[in-house]
């Protein structure tokens, strides 16, 4: 998708699930200017060394946020991936809403699983972000996120997000 914006874009996506190992290598592609890659990791550890740090990077945690519980935990992993970035470089999140009463109940269900998850309230996903410049529309329920068409009704979004810029 990136590479259909800037086809000389080079692409990283970071896991650690072996399955997701397994479909990433059937499906990433590269365009014939750029490149795309799967790299095996755990976001816990953010020690990717894999860029260019002297030009704009752009980072994407988007769905895994809910699964670090801890606000001092999730900003030393942001903390950690943004210092080698150069600014001008964004940073995407999303994460699951407390604004929603099911996916407050789908963390519920993951935790009771023993699989901890946390949702965040819009304030809670800003301060994920400090230091950076939020980029309007800022942290609101995903689809209102520059919606290109008919946007669902908010009842059904479970995903709150935003974008900001590395100053």
């Amino acid at each position: 998708m990136v590479q259909g914006v800037d086809p000389a874009s080079r692409v990283v996506y970071v896991d650690n699930d072996p399955i997701v190992l397994v479909h990433a290598r059937a499906l990433l592609t590269s365009s014939s200017h750029g490149s795309t890659a799967y790299l095996d990791a755990d976001l816990s550890c953010p020690e990717v060394r894999a860029f260019d740090f002297s030009r704009p990077i752009a980072i994407s945690l988007l769905a895994i946020l809910q699964f670090i519980t801890d606000d001092a935990e999730a900003y030393r992993i942001i903390d950690a991936l943004l210092e080698p970035l150069a600014p001008g470089s964004a940073l995407a999140i999303s994460t699951v809403t407390a604004h929603n009463e099911q996916a407050v109940l789908g963390a519920k269900a993951y935790t009771a699983r023993g699989i901890p998850a946390r949702p965040r309230t819009d304030d809670e996903v800003r301060r994920l972000f400090r230091d950076l410049d939020l980029v309007d529309p800022g942290v609101t329920l995903v689809s209102r996120w520059r919606p290109t068409g008919p946007t669902p009704d908010d009842f059904h979004v479970q995903m709150s997000g935003g974008i900001a810029v590395k100053r």
